[in-house]
């Protein structure tokens, strides 16, 4: 169901994440406690809790202890920029490329990000050792016991026991003032399970309809590289600093050179940039590249559970579904088809891939669609507004000092 509206204007909602921290070389100790301290200053970073430090033998061609640790932070940020902080602080605490395996001055690993599956060759979520080993599980289970794992569907807490043990003990800790009354108190948030995106609104609208509290992205239909008009990639900067959240941009080529081109070019606008490609076997041969880059992609139309398998397969992050023609209602043939790719999608939940449906025929039938699995609606401004602010709910600047002069507002 769609929950109530919200008080974070246009912002996106904060998401937690695990940042894994290791250490073999030099004073690992003190190493550590500056990844800390930068991730803690790091913009739009937020640490809400530290785990103890651990030591756990080598793996690999490693022959140095290591001390290990994770940090729980909260953010708005995408999982690409995340990843993209993760190494320039390794870089700035002295990391060099070296062997795999080999020991390191540090080591942070974005292990897991709430509510999120990658599948790309430079980022995968949830890390694929989480679970696995020890030096990784033990400290994650220390600061989001609660946090679930999108892959495996259940809790850090009730995770079985790790099959690669390395001695992994506590050693001491982190000195870091942090919010843990906060940290605790996100396992009682609940966060709506469809969300509406907008569709290709001018700045004014999104300005207007991020004051309600419930976009959570925008999708523009035009291609957003062409000139200086709305569409220009000025335009998109702003829309992603009103929306702080996922913006899907179109792309024009058809054939898969030219898609990856406009997809890198549209991706270094912003974090949040989600690449739109069409579902050909270009438009998934693009997708499988950019997604190894660490970028969003959104496959569409499908038309059946063939089409949005293959794409969820390529990696895209989200695949818009065909709904019909029909103005005034759904055809039961349509919410099957979205029940079918919905039911495909929670059986293999490693996937990660969201379902887009384009409602602007059928904003009466949101709960409808919330119900048979869409994860995303797309409304265009009037009818959001519609929808949200009912006519017969608006009041007048004369009726809203009336009311609040009876005490009935606060």
């Amino acid at each position: 169901m769609i929950g109530a509206v919200g008080s974070s204007g246009g912002l996106a909602p904060q998401r937690r994440a695990i940042i894994g921290l290791g250490a073999s070389l030099g004073d690992r100790r003190t190493t550590l406690s500056l990844a800390v301290q930068c991730l803690a200053a790091w913009p739009g970073v937020r640490c809400l809790d530290v785990s103890r430090v651990y030591e756990s033998v080598p793996l690999g061609a490693a022959r140095s202890l290591f001390l290990n640790a994770a940090v729980l932070v909260s953010t708005r940020r995408s999982p690409r920029a995340l990843l993209e902080m993760c190494k320039s602080i390794e870089r700035r605490l002295g990391r060099r490329p070296a062997a795999r395996w080999a020991d390191r001055v540090i080591d942070l690993d974005l292990l897991l990000v709430e509510g999120c599956v990658r599948r790309g060759q430079h980022l995968r979520l949830p890390h694929p050792g989480l679970l696995l080993r020890d030096f990784a599980l033990i400290p994650a289970q220390e600061v989001a016991p609660s946090l679930r794992h999108g892959v495996a569907c259940l809790c850090l807490r009730d995770a079985p026991p790790p099959s690669v043990r390395t001695g992994c003990r506590p050693v001491g800790s982190i000195a870091l003032r942090v919010a843990r009354e906060t940290a605790r108190s996100w396992s009682d948030q609940r966060q709506r399970n469809m969300k509406l995106f907008l569709d290709s609104p001018s700045l004014d609208q999104l300005r207007q309809a991020s004051a309600w509290g419930v976009v959570d992205g925008v999708w523009s239909h035009a291609c957003m590289l062409a000139g200086d008009g709305p569409d220009s990639p000025h335009a998109i900067r702003r829309t992603c600093q009103i929306v702080a959240g996922p913006v899907l941009a179109q792309t024009l080529s058809t054939e898969w050179q030219g898609l990856v081109a406009e997809g890198r070019l549209l991706a270094r606008t912003n974090e949040h940039l989600v690449v739109c490609v069409p579902s050909t076997v270009d438009g998934l041969r693009a997708t499988a590249v950019l997604v190894d880059d660490g970028i969003d992609v959104h496959v569409g139309l499908c038309f059946g559970p063939d089409e949005a398998l293959s794409a969820a397969q390529a990696g895209a992050a989200y695949v818009s579904v065909f709904l019909g023609d029909y103005l005034d209602r759904i055809r039961p043939a349509d919410l099957d088809r979205v029940k079918g790719i919905a039911a495909l999608y929670a059986d293999n939940p490693d996937l990660g891939t969201r379902i887009l449906v384009d409602a602007s025929r059928h904003a009466k039938h949101l709960p409808e669609l919330a119900q048979a699995g869409v994860d995303i609606a797309v409304l265009p401004f009037f009818s959001l507004k519609s929808w949200c602010v009912p006519t017969e709910m608006v009041l007048t600047a004369t009726e809203v000092g009336t009311v609040a002069e009876r005490g009935a507002l606060p």
